[in-house]
């Protein structure tokens, strides 16, 4: 019987697959999917504006990301099973491979999906009914004599962890079926493997509520799964799914109530910090290079882990300004506090190491404003910088303009310049890009990068640059020019004085907010905005705008009437 189960799942699976391939099960693209041509810079979809409150982008249905795929294992069976379960888990495809802004958008379905979901309920389900433990977890007292009434009781408890819901009628039947065809024992693996490949454990299955139109208003079950899934990357926990079932949940109190709980949950604050992360691209480094150049600019700091320590400054930012302090959005553009615990970092900054639970130190008057001029941001890996990639990240990932893509350039166009001990890194790169067809292009934001010319590869504010030789021998001394004109708007030619004035006036731009806006929204929602979307984009914004606490705008999104519904396509 159970090699009947398997064949049976395994075609089910399939089948998944090809539904999802063929456009039955995920959703079309949205509008933001869109490439741009030509030399017109243009953000992705201009102001944000709210002209229609009734309306709401379709959500398509979503599989659970590779990461809440591993916490609801996790929930459901155990550190242990999930760490068992390791070799398996890692034949996924990583969320991201295509690109996205946020790897939870990643909604692809292939084969190498199926083959590691089925490997890991294979492997789970075997490993669940061989553990005397796990067995009395999952069926209580009656573990070791399984009979109907204690195969049915597990069905129904574990059945409506598994699918976050109560089962049906028919889905019931279907698994007590399988009591009869098998050993207790192995019916209780048969029954793990099928529930652990059902589309209602795989997906995000939001099909039941009440219907308006094409609007359908969530029932409490979906309600809380979208809740606990948005906040936490896992299922609802043994409250939420109270809450769902008593009907509390659909109360405005009784949901308040829930938000606030799960928003106080140590777990919100790691999907916050998951969303700045990959925002700002803080897991793209690929580490420092070795050699005698590099040595010699570093001047014997030690390496070894200060990346991560990098890292941790800027989270230890957002955290503050979130969590610890009503901070808002401008506060984390345009902070002048240093959040460096390590020695080393704290030293390229100029200041002592923060304790973590004092008042964070002040950096040097005018030297850096922001998430955006601390070290995770600036380094470079090697002894010179790039001020083409510093530039076009700001334009790209903090502005939200599109930059039109290169087409016939000729050969070694995008290589970096030759290194010349007479010409400062924004002199050679300047250079490189002063004809056509490069200039129209890197004028959108060749200047963004030349302000950031005040801090070196490791993110240290200097006023000159040194110029070492592939020896790391000393060859020159020049002087650093941190002027520029970075056309925020892009009809805007006017002249900063450096990176504070720039970081500024990038903080009080309305397009910096709104791109935060469109950023927050593909995170909770999983796509990209549409112009259907302009609402709930808009009230984003606004509470920005308005310099609500981040804490606040990260949170009341749940409120809106757009996350407790799914528009149907």
């Amino acid at each position: 019987m159970f090699r009947s189960v398997k064949r049976q799942v395994v075609l089910g699976s399939l089948a998944l697959a090809l539904s999802a391939c063929s456009g039955q099960i995920g959703g079309a693209a949205g509008a933001g999917d869109r490439g741009g041509n030509g030399p017109a810079p243009e953000s992705v979809f201009g102001p944000i504006t709210c002209e229609d409150p009734s309306l709401a982008g379709e959500a398509p249905l979503r599989r659970l990301s590779v990461q809440q795929y591993a916490n609801v294992l996790r929930d459901l069976f155990g550190s242990a099973a999930l760490d068992q379960a390791s070799s398996s888990l890692a034949l996924l495809p990583s969320d991201g491979e295509d690109e996205k802004s946020f790897s939870q958008m990643d909604m692809r379905l292939a084969q190498r999906h199926v083959d590691a979901f089925f490997a890991v309920a294979d492997e789970v389900s075997a490993d669940t009914v061989a553990d005397s433990g796990q067995m009395s977890s999952l069926l209580g007292s009656c573990a070791g004599n399984i009979d109907q009434p204690c195969f049915e009781g597990f069905v129904r408890t574990f059945g409506r962890r598994v699918y976050r819901r109560p089962l049906t009628g028919d889905e019931l039947n279907r698994y007590l079926e399988l009591f009869d065809a098998a050993a207790p024992t192995q019916s209780v693996q048969d029954t793990l493997l099928v529930m652990l490949m059902a589309p209602p454990f795989l997906y995000h299955m939001e099909t039941e509520g009440s219907v308006d139109g094409s609007r359908l208003t969530l029932e409490p079950y979906a309600l809380a799964s979208r809740l606990s899934f948005h906040f936490w990357q896992t299922m609802p926990d043994a409250e939420l799914f109270e809450a769902a079932e008593d009907g509390s949940l659909m109360t405005e109190e009784g949901y308040r109530v829930q938000v606030d709980r799960l928003v106080s949950d140590p777990r919100t604050q790691d999907t916050v910090r998951q969303f700045f992360s990959e925002w700002y691209r803080l897991g793209g480094f690929i580490g420092f290079v070795q050699n005698p150049q590099f040595d010699r600019f570093a001047e014997a700091i030690e390496i070894a882990g200060l990346y991560e320590e990098m890292v941790a400054e800027a989270q230890s930012l957002v955290d503050y300004y979130t969590w610890d302090v009503d901070g808002s959005y401008r506060d984390i553009l345009t902070s002048s506090l240093s959040f460096a615990r390590d020695d080393r970092l704290a030293g390229i900054y100029g200041v002592p190491a923060w304790d973590g639970a004092n008042v964070p130190p002040s950096l040097p008057s005018g030297e850096r404003s922001g998430l955006l001029t601390r070290a995770a941001f600036l380094v470079s890996g090697d002894a010179g910088t790039n001020p083409f990639k510093r530039g076009s990240f700001i334009r790209k990932h903090v502005l939200c303009d599109q930059l039109a893509q290169p087409t016939n350039l000729p050969p070694g166009s995008l290589a970096p310049p030759d290194p010349d001990p007479e010409r400062t890194t924004r002199q050679r790169f300047s250079d490189k890009v002063a004809e056509q067809p490069c200039y129209g292009c890197h004028t959108q934001f060749a200047d963004l990068g030349y302000v950031l010319e005040s801090y070196d590869g490791l993110g240290r504010y200097r006023t000159e640059e040194e110029i070492f030789d592939d020896m790391g021998e000393w060859i020159a001394t020049l002087p650093v020019d941190s002027t520029g004109a970075p056309r925020i708007d892009f009809d805007n030619d006017a002249e900063v004085s450096g990176p504070v004035e720039m970081l500024e006036e990038i903080a009080s731009n309305e397009k910096a907010v709104s791109c935060f806006a469109r950023h927050y929204f593909r995170y909770t929602y999983r796509r990209n905005e549409r112009t259907s979307d302009g609402c709930s984009l808009a009230s984003i914004r606004d509470a920005v705008v308005e310099g609500i606490p981040l804490r606040n705008v990260l949170t009341d999104i749940a409120m809106q009437p757009a996350f407790r519904e799914r528009v149907l396509e």
